[in-house]
């Protein structure tokens, strides 16, 4: 129940991997806002050091040398100069009311371990399994889709009520000096500052890639090579899941020390086409970026982006941020009003620490917006998306989407409040208006000349999404806290009115991952 975390935490000056989680997230951001060209704009994190977000001894409870470990390291651990291992229970034990009479719960178990062999190998593994009967929309969008969203594909049902089905996660990475590091295995990546991501989130499943990190001062590299599960509902289990492939470029640098920009670029292509098996494309290892956006303009059937993330400080504790991406453009058409081949996505955010002078208060604004018919492809399985999620967000295309957040920590007390509100212009039976990215282009009305297309064409819907929580943390080694949430859910278009969950719930839980259920 965790991101990548080879995390060292007090054990020593090791390097490690931080997990994808905002609240680890804001911590880093923070803690390296005055480092200098520190690059933290991908994730999960690079860390030299140990994270010292938040001093452990000041939050040890009383009790023996065993407790103070299992604070402060882990539940079993073993050190030694050329290998360490620590391993620690995951968990999610919670209980919810939907105040319609209708109880909800999430029954989660398992094991996480990691640790070092030497001064340059790092590795961490993790796996659980669980049950879950989950809010109605929820439950909807997991029976429709076969997927628990972020998590995994169901396994069954459990006495015809709740969803049963596992997670797991493994890296490992390898760092020679201080210019590269190489990390393998089952996991996410995030690009970006924000809560979402419109060019590569980690809204989706783990996925099995390989990260290649590279710094020369101001300027980072990043090289991802990836393999995708394509996953529709019921397939052929002696045949396994359609592969498609996945490689992405991103250079990142510092004109400036309160200034980073990074440009992005990714493409995608179908493990089979019409010639029959095609595999991963060794042409695609190739590492300069744009080279795939320049395959494209060639004539290149297979999927490809660019894009561009920044980030400005113009106080210390006052971060603004963006991103913009291009999916397709047709210049000859570009200023012919609503060609569906002008695709593009945006962010504009601001994230204030210390708001309002207030120690250890964070609170972020943010707007996301999608054109229609962005990220999908005339093939489906080109699309931008993995085992039945988008890789980017979690809507889809042709929507926007604005969201603010506060989080607030004194000692082992925190507090957080969510609030999204999302205009989304949803498909209805028999028409495409750029929604749902997996549909193919060629489904579009007017196809290949569909003109006077426009945001939220289509049902439109009014999303809003509300979560306060209160959390008491009981083990920081790896944030275990008792929960109290509360989640208010209204979904409202003219054909169906006003769907409303309304729930609160109580429990136990390992937050080691971003789960996000607000879409």
């Amino acid at each position: 129940m965790c991101s990548a975390i080879l995390l060292s935490f007090t054990l020593r000056a090791q390097v490690g991997i931080v997990p994808i989680q905002h609240y680890y997230s804001n911590q880093i951001e923070n803690q390296f806002s005055d480092s200098l060209y520190k690059p933290i704009s991908i994730r999960p994190f690079i860390n030299n050091n140990p994270l010292n977000y938040k001093p452990i001894d000041t939050l040890r409870l009383s009790g023996g040398k065993w407790l103070q470990s299992v604070q402060s390291r882990g539940w079993l651990n073993y050190n030694h100069k050329i290998f360490s291992l620590h391993i620690n229970p995951l968990m999610q034990l919670s209980l919810g009311n939907e105040f319609q009479e209708k109880t909800y719960y999430n029954n989660i178990r398992g094991i996480q371990g990691y640790g070092y062999i030497g001064s340059t190998l790092f590795f961490h593994t993790a796996y659980y399994e669980s049950q879950s009967i989950f809010p109605d929309y929820l439950q909807s969008f997991v029976t429709d889709t076969g997927i628990v969203p972020g998590q995994g594909r169901v396994k069954g049902l459990v006495n015809n009520k709740s969803f049963d089905y596992g997670w797991a996660e493994s890296v490992l990475m390898y760092k020679p000096n201080d210019r590269i590091d190489i990390s393998f295995g089952h996991n996410k990546n995030h690009i970006g500052f924000g809560y979402r991501s419109m060019l590569l989130s980690d809204n989706t499943v783990p996925y099995l890639n390989l990260r290649i990190n590279a710094h020369f001062g101001r300027v980072h590299y990043t090289v991802i090579y990836a393999a995708l599960n394509n996953f529709q509902r019921g397939p052929v289990l002696s045949r396994g899941y359609d592969k498609k492939y996945f490689s992405a470029h991103y250079l990142n640098f510092f004109p400036h020390k309160n200034l980073e920009i990074g440009l992005f670029e990714t493409v995608i292509w179908p493990g089979a086409d019409s010639t029959g098996y095609r595999g991963f494309d060794v042409n695609y290892l190739n590492p300069v970026i744009f080279y795939h956006a320049t395959q494209n303009y060639l004539g290149s059937p297979d999927n490809s982006m660019i894009g561009m993330n920044i980030r400005y400080r113009p106080l210390k504790d006052l971060h603004v941020y963006g991103q913009f991406l291009l999916d397709d453009l047709d210049i000859d058409r570009s200023t012919q009003r609503g060609f569906y081949r002008n695709k593009t996505a945006m962010q504009a955010g601001i994230k204030w620490f210390n708001a309002f002078g207030i120690k250890q208060l964070i609170t972020r604004f943010e707007l996301n917006q999608a054109q229609p018919y962005t990220y999908a492809h005339k093939i489906p399985a080109q699309n931008y998306t993995a085992m039945q999620q988008p890789l980017a967000h979690p809507l889809g295309a042709n929507f926007r989407e604005f969201h603010f957040s506060a989080f607030y920590e004194k000692k082992r007390w925190s507090a957080d409040m969510l609030l999204t509100y999302a205009q989304v212009g949803k498909d209805i039976e028999n028409s495409h208006v750029g929604n749902n990215i997996f549909i193919s282009d060629f489904l579009i009305p007017g196809f290949p000349r569909s003109y006077d297309n426009v945001l939220l064409q289509g049902l439109k819907t009014d999303i809003i999404h509300a979560q306060f929580a209160l959390h008491y943390l009981l083990l920081p080694v790896n944030r275990t806290t008792v929960d109290i949430i509360y989640n208010y859910r209204l979904a409202n278009n003219i054909l169906s009115g006003e769907v409303v969950s309304n729930f609160i719930s109580f429990g136990i839980r390992t937050n080691l991952f971003n789960n996000y259920q607000d879409f």
